[in-house]
């Protein structure tokens, strides 16, 4: 099983090329996002995870049509949701 580093790397690549295979696989029922949700769900800070994950999924999701004007906003989602599931 990928560790979740590999999911980050992935959900990274969709952010990177937002009309690449990742983005299209990442948000997906059983996708990247869905594996974090997962791994994480015996964590603490699970409600906060889904919150950072639905977000997540709706830019990745928005910008598959065009450029991320957000790229900063997903970023940031992507840190915080990492930092969540580290502890």
């Amino acid at each position: 099983m990928p560790s979740p580093d590999y999911w980050f790397e992935k959900i990274n690549e969709a952010i990177n090329k937002p009309k690449g295979d990742r983005a299209y696989i990442a948000p997906q029922d059983g996708g990247y996002i869905d594996r974090l949700l997962d791994h994480s769900k015996d964590s603490p800070n699970l409600s906060e995870i889904e919150v950072l994950a639905a977000e997540l999924r709706e830019y990745i999701c928005r910008n598959r049509t065009s450029k991320f004007r957000t790229v900063g906003v997903a970023r940031k989602l992507v840190r915080r949701l990492k930092e969540l599931v580290k502890t």
